[in-house]
């Protein structure tokens, strides 16, 4: 378990600049709670992340909340 645990720190350290490259980016695309639609922006932004890692997402309408990724 001890270095299974130490390949996937190893892994995440080693995309360490990268992952707070989308931190930043999803943090600048505000999405206020109060602001219908808000949410949009980041959560596309999300999307193509994920298509680039090979993942497919779609859009679940949000009902009394905004909506999100699924």
């Amino acid at each position: 378990m001890v270095a299974e645990a130490q390949a996937i720190l190893s892994w995440l350290e080693a995309r360490r600049d990268e992952m707070a490259r989308l931190l930043l980016k999803l943090v600048a695309a505000e999405s206020p709670s109060l602001e219908v639609g808000s949410e949009r922006r980041p959560l596309a932004q999300l999307a193509e992340e994920l298509r680039r890692a090979g993942y497919w997402t779609r859009l679940v309408r949000g009902h009394g909340s905004g909506d999100w990724r699924a």
